[in-house]
């Protein structure tokens, strides 16, 4: 374990080392032409490597269960490094907003990771969006969101937007929690990887190359069951969002 500062040059070797990564991602996504199990597996190798790269290690709770072959992912949103932790633990699509799509070079790397874009100022959006995750899920491709829609410091959470879960109902497939806590080398619960409030990429990204070594503590649910009654039930989306809530809640709320 090693909690000594880290110097000047080991941040700014780690950031050159993160531009190369960047370099060869986009290179391996750019030849992708249609998402499947071989983008899965490059997926989630690169999500991997980048993780190698800022020291960034993911502890599981030894008493998770086992994923479903396809299920709607509902993580709290702490960081940019939560869809490669989500991407490292099981290969997955995100939700990323539209503009992201018109960005140069991003744009089109970010969507051959076949991720749905969502206008996020738009209510109309929440219908569309729903059933191209509907879609997604049905294709055998699990999907991921942050349903507090925006990132906190991760010594809590926000509160949860019910709309997309309606998307696990839809497709007939589970949903299932996962609560992610950020702690630095000696297993202290950091601040320093959130990318919360006006904290700029910039600052984030440089608090990270600066911290020894990343531990990530993941805890996720089994899948997340309605009975019968509730799944006929019209708020049956608020129901499974409690139930998510309630599981991150708990885990994240809990302290260390």
């Amino acid at each position: 374990m090693n909690t000594q500062p880290t110097s000047l040059f080991t941040r700014l070797f780690r950031l050159l080392h993160l531009l190369c990564w960047f370099f060869i991602t986009a290179v391996s996504l750019f030849r992708l032409r249609e998402y499947n199990q071989n983008s899965k597996d490059v997926m989630q190798r690169l999500a991997r490597s980048m993780l190698k790269v800022l020291h960034i290690r993911i502890e599981a709770n030894p008493a998770n269960p086992p994923f479903p072959p396809v299920f709607l992912g509902a993580a709290n949103h702490v960081s940019w490094l939560d869809p490669m932790i989500l991407m490292a633990m099981y290969p997955t699509v995100f939700i990323a907003k539209r503009e992201i799509r018109s960005w140069p070079i991003i744009g089109a790397v970010v969507a051959r990771t076949g991720a749905v874009f969502i206008n996020r100022n738009s209510r109309n959006d929440v219908a569309p969006v729903s059933e191209a995750i509907v879609r997604s899920l049905t294709a055998g491709h699990s999907v991921s969101f942050f349903p507090e829609a925006k990132a906190s410091e991760g010594t809590g959470t926000l509160p949860f937007k019910a709309a997309l879960f309606q998307s696990a109902l839809d497709s007939g497939l589970p949903a299932v929690a996962v609560a992610l806590r950020y702690c630095d080398a000696a297993g202290k619960r950091s601040i320093g990887p959130a990318y919360a409030g006006n904290t700029s990429l910039f600052t984030s990204l440089w608090r990270i190359v600066s911290m020894p070594e990343i531990i990530v503590r993941a805890d996720c649910s089994a899948p997340l069951a309605l009975t019968a009654e509730e799944a006929a039930d019209p708020s049956a989306r608020f129901l499974l969002k409690d139930k998510a809530e309630a599981f991150v809640g708990g885990v994240v709320n809990g302290g260390d």
